[in-house]
């Protein structure tokens, strides 16, 4: 498979002897991961599950492929949860959980884990709030000492928690209220989830943030943030027993919360077709978004309507709507949109953003068009094929990372469950082309859906309100609010004291597992050298390879050449057309990238072995 990953090698027609040379000779190939397990995404043989007596759940999953742990502590809180007159004390509460314990007073926590070599942060969606730490194998102990401390010893000193609704509003202004989509999503849901609480923006309506007081805050946070209310995944270079052990230790002793009995929430039909006309100083060019009510991704309809989002709308340029607005009739400059991930039921949406000659009317019909099509037309074995093999690819390659395992297994723990994580995979094989036009009937109505024409504002502009952001084709309505620590430094000597508890000693060092013997080398018969290291860890490919010639090479006559010879190595070959190509690639499917630097020309191609 490794030739049909690289891109055509013949030598440019620049006339120029040297470059021809240094085009075809001076060129290195890695071939990385030529592998022969099976093609399976998480092993789910690996997965162990446990619960401590206070009720945390600890989920873990040995893998040995670097000498690091990552941890993700989750709580089943977010803004949904939220009580009226009150949102946004989730994204409060996760900030101020960065403001430090009496052990781990503010601005510690960010200067331990990276003067442990780690990396750290959190977040705040309509469903869950998460911490996350990835470090060396033999600091993991850190993470678990600060979750576990910071679960149930939080101060929210009164002074810092005024301090950080001030951080916050801004925040606020900043994103939403200064920001084009950031304001358009929050008027989009308010018409989409009348009568849900995903109609709340995550970090709050501004009146609620500066409303709510430390107390309630505090409250809230002795209410939720609990062991019995989290989930702690584990992922990485670990043996489970010692692992658990530390985690006992750390956790164990931290107190059980309160029991939960959280409500669950329901949406009622759709009321007709909703339209919103909105503008915006920051626009600059039109959009049209659509948002359909649909069902949560696992629901029994969710694997069928996900399948139809990537043939109509995924991100790729062999998608209908991206050949037919993008490509062919050129009235959009990107299309993209599918159905959301969530908890519950929320919105399968599509986004364009249009040509500046192009207008709402035309673009609409030809959606509306490509709907009925996807409803009425069965769709072929090839392409129904095509798009379960990119779906496939995407589940494999994005479980080559601790941090990507430990994710998908954390969010599949909070949403549905972690067994669900190969079985959604087998649900997406199993849908048909019946069941797609069932739910392109069934959910992508007029009458199902919500309209938004996004114009710039002019006016505003010329007023001095201007901005340069444009319409993502694939934003969706769902809230994220990340952030929350990088805090200002403490008294220097509480700081050092909290930092000689946890510096590691030079004998501590992890040193990188020793890949030299692991490297076999050949050269072929025109003088390319190639080196190959086999890793059976994972079922895919990767190609990576060099040519020595770069933007330093350039001369006078022709400034910007090396650039147009990158853009066209990924426009065809002599043997097959760049529609070719990229046809191939949506089908097998594999990647391939091409970049340039001041010395070479990179390449890489990866795939399913």
């Amino acid at each position: 498979m490794a030739p049909d990953v690289l891109p055509d090698m013949e030598p440019n027609t620049e006339g120029d002897e040297m470059n021809r040379k240094m085009m075809s000779a001076a060129l290195a190939i890695v071939l990385v991961q030529a592998l022969c397990s099976p093609l399976m995404a998480i092993d789910k043989s690996k997965v162990k599950e446990f619960t401590l007596d206070n009720g945390l759940r600890v989920i873990t999953y040995e893998m040995h492929t670097s000498p690091v742990v990552y941890s993700r502590l989750t709580y089943d809180v977010g803004s949904k949860y939220e009580p009226y007159g009150r949102t946004g004390i989730s994204h409060i509460v996760e900030h101020m959980m960065f403001k430090g314990t009496k052990r781990f007073p503010k601005g510690t926590i960010a200067e331990l884990i990276s003067s442990n070599g780690g990396i750290f942060n959190a977040f705040t969606s309509n469903d869950i709030t998460v911490y996350y730490e990835q470090l060396p194998k033999n600091r993991i102990d850190l993470a678990f000492d600060i979750e576990s401390e910071r679960m149930h010893k939080c101060v929210f000193d009164p002074d810092e928690f005024a301090s950080e609704i001030q951080v916050i509003a801004q925040e606020r202004r900043q994103r939403t209220e200064n920001e084009a989509r950031g304001k358009r999503r929050e008027e989009i849901n308010t018409l989409i989830f009348k009568n849900h609480p995903y109609r709340q923006p995550v970090i709050g309506w501004m009146e609620d943030i500066l409303s709510i007081t430390r107390d309630q805050a505090y409250d809230y946070y002795r209410k939720y943030y609990t062991p019995n209310n989290a989930t702690l995944v584990l992922c990485g270079d670990f043996d489970t027993e010692e692992i658990l052990k530390k985690v006992r230790k750390y956790f164990g002793k931290v107190p059980r919360g309160p029991e939960l009995e959280k409500p669950r929430f329901y949406r009622v039909a759709a009321e007709g077709q909703k339209i919103l006309k909105f503008k915006h100083s920051d626009l600059t060019d039109e959009a049209l978004s659509m948002y359909f009510h649909a069902p949560a991704r696992f629901s029994e309809d969710g694997p069928a309507l996900y399948v139809a989002g990537d043939i109509l709308c995924g991100r790729s340029a062999t998608t209908r709507l991206y050949k037919r607005l993008v490509r062919g009739d050129k009235l959009c400059a990107s299309v993209g949109g599918g159905l959301s991930f969530s908890k519950d039921p929320r919105t399968f949406n599509i986004g364009t953003r249009l040509m500046p000659e192009a207008g709402f009317d035309e673009v609409e019909a030809a959606i509306w068009d490509e709907i009925e099509l996807l409803a009425s037309v069965p769709v072929g074995e090839y392409d129904l094929e095509k798009i379960k093999n990119k779906i496939r690819f995407g589940e494999i390659t994005g479980d080559q990372h601790i941090s990507g395992v430990g994710d998908r297994l954390g969010l599949y723990e909070n949403y549905v469950g972690w067994e669900y994580i190969n079985r959604w995979n087998e649900m997406v094989q199993e849908v048909t082309t019946e069941d797609i036009m069932r739910v392109a009937r069934k959910y992508l109505r007029p009458e199902n859906s919500v309209l938004c024409y996004s114009y710039p504002d002019t006016s505003a502009r010329e007023t001095g309100r201007s901005g340069g952001a444009e319409e993502d084709a694939w934003s969706e309505p769902e809230g994220l609010e990340t952030g929350g620590g990088h805090d200002e430094a403490v008294t220097e000597a509480k700081r050092a004291e909290v930092l000689d508890t946890w510096a590691p000693s030079l004998d501590e060092i992890i040193a990188p597992n020793p890949i030299v013997p692991m490297i076999d080398s050949l050269i072929l018969d025109n003088g390319v050298p190639v080196y190959i290291m086999m890793n059976h860890d994972f079922p895919t490919v990767l190609v990576m390879g060099v040519i020595k010639t770069g933007r330093i090479l350039e001369n006078w006559e022709r400034p910007g050449i090396r650039g147009f010879t990158e853009a066209m190595l990924m426009r065809g070959t002599a043997d097959r057309t760049f529609d070719e190509l990229l046809e191939e690639r949506s089908f097998t499917p594999y990647s391939v990238d091409i970049s340039q630097s001041w010395n070479n020309i990179g390449f890489s191609g990866y795939s399913l072995k």
